[in-house]
């Protein structure tokens, strides 16, 4: 953008090792995205807004376990 934000697909690693790869707009995690957690191995498949999980998704969780619903 003309602020020098991003505003398409892309891939940030945190400084602890968490991941995000998908859409971004005005810098921000929104759109449809993959956070990875580096501490429990966990993972979010699904929607963003603003660096928030929101919308549909699925959340796998480092022992095995999963739920998927809708995220407001």
């Amino acid at each position: 953008s003309k602020q020098g934000q991003v505003d398409k697909l892309g891939c940030f690693v945190f400084a602890d090792g968490d991941r995000y790869e998908g859409h971004f707009k005005r810098g921000a995690m929104h759109g449809l995205g993959v956070y990875y957690w580096a501490n429990d191995k966990s993972s979010y498949f699904g929607n963003w807004r603003d660096n928030s999980q929101n919308g549909c998704g699925v959340k796998f969780y480092g022992n095995g376990n999963h739920e998927f619903g809708e995220w407001k």
